[in-house]
Parts: C-alpha cells; sequence; structure tokens
C-alpha cells in the first residue's frame, strides 16, 4: 500500500505544480480525492491479499488492511454521484484545487490537516529557530 500511496502524493504534488503555472493562462487544475465508492476495486484487491502476514511484524498492517478488504460494499460512495459530481466540476469557471469526494474523504482529509496543523504549530519554534538572525 505504500508505493500504491506514494504515487497518489506524488500525483499531488505534479497537480499543485501545475496548478501554479497553469492558472495565470487560464488553465484550472483540480485534484478528486474520491473516497471509497462501491466499485469492484476493493473486492479485486481483497481477492489477492494474504491470508495471514507474511512475518510477525506485519500483523497490524495486516490486520488493518483486512479490515478494510472487509468492508467490500460498505463503501459510502456512488460511483454515479460521484461521476455526477465530476460533470458539475467540468462546468464550474472557477473550480477548486481539491475536491474530496464522499463524506469520508471529507472527514479523513480534514483530521489529516488538523493533524497536520497542530503538529505544525508545536514545533514552530524549533522550525523558526532556523533562520539567519536580523542584521542590527
Amino acid at each position: 500500500m505504500s508505493a500504491y500511496t506514494a504515487s497518489k502524493h506524488a500525483l499531488e504534488g505534479l497537480s499543485v505544480s501545475l496548478a501554479a503555472e497553469l492558472t495565470p493562462l487560464g488553465i484550472r487544475t483540480t485534484i478528486v480525492e474520491p473516497g471509497a465508492a462501491r466499485t469492484d476495486f476493493r473486492a479485486n484487491w481483497a481477492s489477492r491479499l494474504p491470508s495471514s502476514a507474511a512475518l510477525p511484524d506485519y500483523l497490524p498492517v495486516h490486520e488493518a488492511l483486512a479490515r478494510s478488504a472487509g468492508a467490500v460494499g460498505g463503501q459510502v460512495g456512488d460511483p454515479a454521484r460521484m461521476a455526477q459530481a465530476l460533470v458539475v466540476l467540468a462546468d464550474m469557471p472557477s473550480p477548486p484545487l481539491r475536491l474530496p469526494l464522499g463524506s469520508d474523504a471529507l472527514a479523513g482529509i480534514e483530521n489529516a490537516r488538523s493533524d497536520q496543523l497542530e503538529e505544525l504549530r508545536r514545533f514552530a519554534t524549533l522550525s523558526a529557530s532556523t533562520d539567519h538572525t536580523k542584521a542590527n
């Protein structure tokens, strides 16, 4: 899952950079961030999950993946409604840079950003301590 997640982060970084370069030219970029949708993706993925962790150290990760695989059919996202949202997005004169689709995506992103902001604030003094000292 790490490689899959890393590729998504790479695409996000590319999209943010493209948006900065292309917006002045009137070209808009939106990062669509869908939550879990009721498609065959999860069921197909779950069918390839080993029945047990390869190593004891990986047991917590394997258990988390197994729980995720067990949620097949319980995803909140409706693929047809997500498609409708993309049509609405395409017609927007000023679309957002990021568009989460689904309440699970919305909550997950909000939680992640809140955690990032809390950590940023917690280490702000250390971060700022690396600046050059001001000359008189």
